[in-house]
């Protein structure tokens, strides 16, 4: 399932309505509570006209996303209240190329790269040039919480966080503050470009009443090989190709506003 490109559509999406791989869905129903702009760039192919058409019938899309939701199990299982409470995260400081841990298991430096190989919570603040990778071996069923607290992190040779393996990650922008994550074509090469700023092969959760701002400049700005859900978090996504992307299902839940300008589809779940 793919969110048409569009010059410009301003939608909202109903308390945990989402877009499920196999749909094609533009928006759901207008609420106040959880809104969503999505800006694309128009193509031959859809052009303003069909956007236009695409943007006023949306009725028997939603629909249709509502329903096929009902029958994925991992969304009844995703973003549970308790994946929110935060408790005990290990404080990691960020100076540039520089990285200031709390002695902890589950977490290591090397250079400006810091892995996390076990579940938990960890909190980030500062700025970093250099990466976040979480890989977690299957043995560890447990919730990984990354919590940003004013964290600015910028990758020129990869993703700003990249999710290698865990049972579920969720990403929380605490209260008050703003954070950012960029990758860059710098270093890279067409094997190593990274998939997005933001790359998680588990299930992902974007959550918190701070800001998120996530510049994907190589290709998508976020995106998950399992299924996404943002919960009442405020996220921008800029990407040179697509936006916001969830392989399995992409649900963004009540209290949410995600604004999203990409060269390609703004919102996409198509199981690819």
């Amino acid at each position: 399932m793919t969110f048409p490109r569009l010059h410009q559509l301003v939608l909202a999406m109903v308390a945990a309505a989402g877009l499920t791989a196999g749909c094609a869905a533009g928006a759901t129903e207008t609420t106040a509570d959880a809104a969503v702009t999505a800006t694309a760039a128009a193509s031959t192919e859809t052009g303003a006209a069909a956007a236009d058409t695409t943007a006023a019938g949306t009725t028997a899309a939603d629909t249709t996303a509502a329903d096929d939701q009902s029958s994925t199990g991992g969304v009844d299982d995703h973003d549970k209240d308790e994946d929110h409470e935060v408790s005990d995260a290990v404080s990691i400081t960020l100076d540039g190329t520089s990285v200031s841990a709390a002695s902890a298991d589950g977490v290591t430096v090397e250079g400006s790269t810091i892995t996390i190989t076990a579940s938990g919570a960890y909190e980030f603040s500062g700025s970093l040039s250099g990466g976040i990778v979480v890989a977690v071996p299957d043995s560890d069923e447990g919730l990984v919480q990354l919590v940003l607290n004013g964290a600015a992190i910028t990758n020129d040779g990869g993703s700003a966080i990249l999710v290698e393996s865990a049972e579920e990650v969720v990403v929380i922008a605490a209260d008050g503050t703003s954070n950012s994550l960029a990758d860059g074509a710098a270093g890279t090469t067409e094997e190593t470009a990274p998939g997005a700023a933001l790359d998680s092969a588990s299930d992902l959760t974007i959550t918190g009443t701070g800001t998120l701002d996530v510049s994907g400049n190589v290709n998508d700005a976020i995106s998950s090989s399992d299924g996404l859900v943002i919960s009442g978090a405020t996220v921008t996504a800029t990407a040179v190709d697509d936006g916001i992307r969830g392989k399995d299902y992409l649900v963004v839940k009540e209290g949410s506003t995600v604004t999203v300008d990409a060269g390609g589809d703004a919102l996409k779940s198509d199981n690819e």
